[in-house]
């Protein structure tokens, strides 16, 4: 009995240390939880309302300028997906960098964290057009064909191919280039050629090419005197025409019609000495010219062959 009765006193002394070390009244109190080490500024220092206080370090933002001492300033980590590379006295930190932009043709190298920005790289067969270890836009190797690649495409630089086969191409090129510039000049020629062999025909059918005919013309004196001959061979029509091409007057060629309405061979033998009054002496050499250049070859041979037989 006497043994039950010390244990329980043991125990009860036991318990009232343990209640006495465990109160919350005698434990200290606990301070606010701070990211930054008390004791020193370890990221540096900056100054507020003239008070030097202690840099938050990278990968926290500012939360609470110091008040008493340098270091009783208060930081908390960056959020997700927003970091701060070097120790800062921010009160926000920077939104991490996407490499999900589109036609862009990045993908992720390296993810963000809250001291690091993410890193973005180029895709497979692709790269970085503006030179730089930070990319915002990757664009396609180039493909080579049966000459070969000669220096491979690079997260920096694009591919290169082997430039002997590349010269051959430029010379081929040059010389399909050249043959097809040779076609267009010959043809531009024949074009040429052709327009002024139509033109020289079209100006030969106006102008009485020299022939035995311009020749042996006839020059006579009494050409007035084989009028009625020559009227007869011609004609009317012919007459009017000759008479139309010399520049007489419609006026003088419809009085020889009002003077013989019922008579062709007097209107024609009259329109004809009208025009041989007119173009005076040479007549003959003229009128046989205006049949040869008008088409009327046969007629002026008959005009020619008439003239000379009565000669």
């Amino acid at each position: 009995m006497e043994k039950l009765l010390c244990w329980l006193a043991l125990c009860s002394c036991v318990y009232l240390v343990l209640s006495s070390v465990t109160s919350p009244a005698l434990q200290p109190a606990k301070r606010p939880r701070r990211l930054r080490r008390q004791g020193g500024c370890q990221d540096g220092t900056y100054t507020h309302e003239g008070r030097t206080c202690c840099l938050c370090a990278a990968g926290e933002r500012l939360v609470r300028h110091c008040q008493t001492t340098p270091n009783d300033g208060q930081c908390e980590s960056c959020e997700h997906n927003t970091y701060n590379t070097h120790p800062n006295s921010q009160t926000s930190c920077q939104p991490c960098t996407s490499c999900d932009h589109p036609n862009a043709n990045l993908m992720l190298a390296e993810p963000c964290t809250r001291a690091q920005d993410a890193k973005c790289q180029c895709k497979m067969d692709h790269y970085c057009t503006s030179g730089t270890d930070i990319c915002h836009l990757c664009t396609p190797c180039k493909k080579c064909g049966a000459e070969g690649v000669k220096i491979a495409c690079t997260y920096m630089y694009n591919t290169v191919c082997n430039p002997e086969t590349e010269e051959k191409n430029t010379g081929m090129i040059g010389g399909i280039v050249a043959v097809v510039l040779i076609v267009f000049v010959i043809a531009g020629l024949a074009l040429v050629w052709y327009w002024l062999r139509k033109k020289s025909r079209q100006t030969s059918e106006l102008q009485p090419s020299p022939s035995r005919e311009d020749e042996e013309l006839p020059c006579l004196d009494d050409f007035e005197h084989h009028l009625p001959d020559i009227a007869d061979v011609c004609g009317w029509a012919v007459i009017k025409d000759i008479a139309m091409r010399s520049g007489m007057p419609p006026t003088a060629i419809d009085s020889c019609q009002l003077d013989y309405p019922n008579n062709s061979r007097e209107q024609t033998l009259q329109l004809l000495r009208m025009w041989v009054e007119k173009e005076g002496s040479g007549s003959s050499e003229k009128f046989i010219k205006i049949l040869q250049r008008t088409g009327r070859r046969g007629i002026a041979e008959k005009v020619m062959m008439k003239l000379k037989n009565d000669a």
